[in-house]
């Protein structure tokens, strides 16, 4: 009987802690995302041009990725959900901050704070939801993967309802109250050791990293293998980020003849956005079940050809290739994470998904600058997918050379 009732409150404490995880995750997406429908009616409010206004976010997308690596090292040497705690209040502090700024600078700090204890989360996070279960890592890494999208996909609507209903200000001040009462739930849980930390739990991702008997054997092609997943990181998140800043371009100059009006058109981004979040809980439960390099191969295998094809569609096939293309990317996370865990030692799973999102978040700026450039070049986007298509069949090719035993799934 002692035996079933510690395994059930273990249990509970496995599904809370994927719960707070979900919800710092939907946060984090929420608050990165906002600004950019807050600004609109800022703008009126102050009297200001947008486009000054909008660049006082641009310290805090700095942060989010420049604060990652340190963030990811405080996890490792100190406490995943001690961490996320520390995140929510942050967070909400500084978003009802916001919300009282008047002027420009007041402003451009309180994002700023804002956004550098939101970096907190992705470093943390992602391998406290890895360690929670050893047998349905990537189920894990699925769900909470769609609470992040649903929080970029839902920042625009519900910051819209919530400044139609009221202000700008009350826009700042709901998701901060949101935060402060995660947080003040989270460390509730925390005291009533509630919420599975796992930070000793040699689950099969930290047994594989430091008892692999091929470990020291191939060291340096382990090393190999981390740069190949490392590139391909960077890849990925140039094609992610990119998708994010051109598609409403490219809808609209594709769809809106078709679907006879702008609003229509770029209502095919939030569809395109919505489907993906979901196809990562079918790319997590592969996950659990075959080998993630295949998953990963796949997956590149079809993404690269298809950034080819964007060169060459117009209409509604551009339409589905973008979806084809961000369905694949979407559904990658899940083995992407698994296979960067499963090539580096546990104790220091934080500090390398800060590296991670380094490169993720940090690939924002440079997926800009590529479509100012391609627009410049010749108003359209052809040489931009291509040249990432080319880049995607690196990523491809790379991927071959990684020996299955070093990443293999646990027996």
């Amino acid at each position: 009987m002692i035996k079933i009732l510690t395994a059930d409150r273990e249990k509970l404490s496995r599904i809370l802690a994927l719960t707070v995880a979900s919800a710092g995750h939907f946060s984090f997406h929420y608050i990165a995302a906002m600004y950019a429908a807050i600004v609109i009616a800022l703008a009126d409010s102050w009297q200001m041009n947008y486009d000054i206004l909008i660049t006082l976010w641009l310290p805090a997308s700095i942060a989010i990725g420049a604060l990652a690596i340190p963030a990811g090292h405080l996890g490792d040497r100190w406490s995943f959900r001690g961490s996320l705690v520390i995140m929510f209040f942050g967070v909400g502090i500084f978003s009802i901050a916001a919300a009282f700024a008047t002027n420009t600078t007041m402003m451009t700090l309180a994002l700023l704070l804002m956004a550098a204890f939101g970096a907190i989360y992705h470093p943390v996070a992602i391998p406290w939801v890895m360690r929670l279960s050893s047998q349905h890592v990537g189920r894990n890494l699925a769900i909470n993967g769609v609470f992040g999208s649903l929080g970029m996909a839902g920042a625009g609507s519900i910051t819209g309802l919530i400044m139609a209903l009221s202000d700008w200000k009350m826009a700042f001040i709901i998701p901060g109250i949101f935060n402060i009462i995660c947080g003040i739930i989270a460390y509730y849980l925390i005291k009533q050791n509630m919420l599975a930390e796992n930070k000793d739990n040699l689950d099969d991702v930290k047994k594989l990293s430091e008892k692999n008997q091929y470990l020291n054997h191939y060291k340096k092609m382990l090393i190999f293998c981390l740069l190949i997943i490392l590139w391909s990181l960077l890849v990925g998140g140039i094609i992610y980020n990119t998708l994010q800043t051109a598609m409403p371009k490219l809808f609209a100059d594709e769809l809106t003849p078709l679907l006879g009006s702008l609003e229509n058109a770029l209502h095919m981004v939030g569809v395109v956005y919505f489907v993906g979040a979901f196809m990562q809980i079918i790319g997590g439960i592969l996950s659990d079940k075959i080998s993630v390099k295949l998953i990963y191969i796949v997956g590149w295998a079809i993404q690269a050809p298809f950034l080819l094809l964007v060169a060459t569609g117009d209409g509604l096939e551009i339409m589905t290739i973008i979806l084809v293309i961000n369905l694949v990317n979407v559904a990658l996370q899940p083995s992407e994470n698994i296979l960067l865990a499963r090539l580096t030692p546990a104790k220091y799973h934080g500090l390398i998904f800060g590296v991670k999102f380094v490169l993720v978040f940090g690939a924002g700026p440079i997926s800009v600058f590529l479509v100012s450039l391609s627009q410049k070049i010749n108003g359209n986007f052809d040489y931009l997918f291509s040249m990432i298509g080319l880049s995607g069949i690196t990523v491809l090719l790379l991927l071959f050379f990684m020996p299955q035993n070093l990443i293999a799934k646990k027996s």
